[in-house]
Protein backbone atom coordinates (compact mmCIF):
# COMPACT_ATOMS: atom_id res chain seq x y z
CA UNK A 1 0.00 0.00 0.00
CA UNK A 2 2.70 2.49 1.01
CA UNK A 3 5.90 2.95 -0.93
CA UNK A 4 9.08 2.56 1.03
CA UNK A 5 10.92 5.88 1.09
CA UNK A 6 14.53 5.76 -0.04
CA UNK A 7 16.57 6.26 3.10
CA UNK A 8 20.23 6.13 3.84
CA UNK A 9 21.81 2.77 3.12
CA UNK A 10 23.35 0.85 5.96
CA UNK A 11 27.12 0.65 6.41
CA UNK A 12 27.23 -2.93 5.14
CA UNK A 13 25.28 -2.01 2.01
CA UNK A 14 27.59 0.95 1.31
CA UNK A 15 30.68 -1.21 1.83
CA UNK A 16 29.23 -3.87 -0.45
CA UNK A 17 28.60 -1.26 -3.15
CA UNK A 18 32.18 0.01 -2.78
CA UNK A 19 33.55 -3.52 -3.14
CA UNK A 20 31.43 -4.12 -6.23
CA UNK A 21 32.68 -0.86 -7.83
CA UNK A 22 36.32 -1.71 -7.05
CA UNK A 23 35.82 -5.19 -8.49
CA UNK A 24 34.33 -3.71 -11.68
CA UNK A 25 37.30 -1.32 -11.99
CA UNK A 26 39.78 -4.18 -11.53
CA UNK A 27 38.00 -6.27 -14.12
CA UNK A 28 37.99 -3.33 -16.55
CA UNK A 29 41.75 -2.84 -16.09
CA UNK A 30 42.41 -6.55 -16.60
CA UNK A 31 40.20 -6.54 -19.68
CA UNK A 32 42.01 -3.52 -21.17
CA UNK A 33 45.40 -5.16 -20.53
CA UNK A 34 44.24 -8.37 -22.21
CA UNK A 35 42.93 -6.33 -25.13
CA UNK A 36 46.28 -4.56 -25.47
CA UNK A 37 48.08 -7.90 -25.39
CA UNK A 38 45.73 -9.26 -28.06
CA UNK A 39 46.33 -6.13 -30.18
CA UNK A 40 50.09 -6.69 -29.96
CA UNK A 41 49.70 -10.26 -31.19
CA UNK A 42 47.44 -9.06 -34.01
CA UNK A 43 49.96 -6.38 -35.05
CA UNK A 44 52.71 -9.00 -35.05
CA UNK A 45 50.73 -11.23 -37.41
CA UNK A 46 49.95 -8.31 -39.75
CA UNK A 47 53.52 -7.04 -39.88
CA UNK A 48 54.95 -10.49 -40.50
CA UNK A 49 53.63 -10.22 -44.08
CA UNK A 50 55.17 -6.84 -44.87
CA UNK A 51 58.18 -5.96 -42.75
CA UNK A 52 58.74 -2.22 -42.53
CA UNK A 53 61.25 -0.41 -40.36
CA UNK A 54 58.79 2.20 -39.14
CA UNK A 55 56.02 -0.30 -38.42
CA UNK A 56 58.34 -2.73 -36.67
CA UNK A 57 59.66 0.13 -34.52
CA UNK A 58 56.11 1.07 -33.54
CA UNK A 59 55.33 -2.56 -32.73
CA UNK A 60 58.43 -2.88 -30.56
CA UNK A 61 57.52 0.32 -28.68
CA UNK A 62 53.99 -0.90 -28.15
CA UNK A 63 55.24 -4.32 -27.06
CA UNK A 64 57.60 -2.65 -24.55
CA UNK A 65 54.73 -0.52 -23.25
CA UNK A 66 52.52 -3.58 -22.73
CA UNK A 67 55.31 -5.50 -21.00
CA UNK A 68 55.92 -2.53 -18.66
CA UNK A 69 52.19 -2.29 -18.06
CA UNK A 70 52.00 -5.97 -17.13
CA UNK A 71 55.03 -5.71 -14.84
CA UNK A 72 53.55 -2.66 -13.07
CA UNK A 73 56.17 -0.10 -14.09
CA UNK A 74 53.52 2.03 -15.84
CA UNK A 75 50.52 3.00 -13.67
CA UNK A 76 47.24 1.71 -15.05
CA UNK A 77 44.76 4.38 -16.08
CA UNK A 78 41.31 3.69 -14.65
CA UNK A 79 39.73 7.08 -15.32
CA UNK A 80 40.51 10.44 -16.92
CA UNK A 81 41.87 11.74 -13.61
CA UNK A 82 45.55 12.63 -13.88
CA UNK A 83 47.97 10.50 -11.90
CA UNK A 84 50.21 12.27 -9.40
CA UNK A 85 52.90 10.53 -7.45
CA UNK A 86 52.85 10.87 -3.67
CA UNK A 87 54.14 14.21 -2.37
CA UNK A 88 57.47 14.19 -0.55
CA UNK A 89 57.42 13.49 3.16
CA UNK A 90 57.50 16.56 5.39
CA UNK A 91 59.31 16.09 8.67
CA UNK A 92 58.25 17.80 11.86
CA UNK A 93 60.79 20.07 13.57
CA UNK A 94 61.31 17.47 16.31
CA UNK A 95 62.25 14.85 13.71
CA UNK A 96 64.77 17.00 11.83
CA UNK A 97 68.47 16.79 12.55
CA UNK A 98 70.25 19.85 13.85
CA UNK A 99 72.23 20.00 10.60
CA UNK A 100 68.99 20.17 8.61
CA UNK A 101 67.65 22.91 10.87
CA UNK A 102 70.74 25.04 10.24
CA UNK A 103 70.55 25.01 6.45
CA UNK A 104 71.01 28.78 6.36
CA UNK A 105 74.40 28.31 8.06
CA UNK A 106 75.73 26.18 5.19
CA UNK A 107 77.08 29.25 3.40
CA UNK A 108 79.09 30.22 6.46
CA UNK A 109 82.09 28.19 7.49
CA UNK A 110 81.38 25.90 10.44
CA UNK A 111 84.32 27.30 12.38
CA UNK A 112 82.91 30.84 12.38
CA UNK A 113 79.59 29.47 13.56
CA UNK A 114 81.30 27.66 16.46
CA UNK A 115 83.50 30.67 17.22
CA UNK A 116 80.38 32.83 17.45
CA UNK A 117 78.94 30.57 20.14
CA UNK A 118 82.16 30.70 22.15
CA UNK A 119 82.28 34.49 22.08
CA UNK A 120 78.69 34.73 23.35
CA UNK A 121 79.44 32.30 26.19
CA UNK A 122 82.59 34.25 27.07
CA UNK A 123 80.54 37.46 27.24
CA UNK A 124 77.93 35.73 29.39
CA UNK A 125 80.59 34.42 31.80
CA UNK A 126 82.26 37.83 32.21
Amino acid sequence: MYKKLPGRKSKTQRNKMKLIKEDKRRKAVIKSIKKLKNDVNHIKSINSFKPSNKASEMVSRFRNFVSKLLSGEVPTKISNKTYYSDPPEVYLPEEMNSSVKNIDNLNKSPISHIAGTFTTTAKDNA
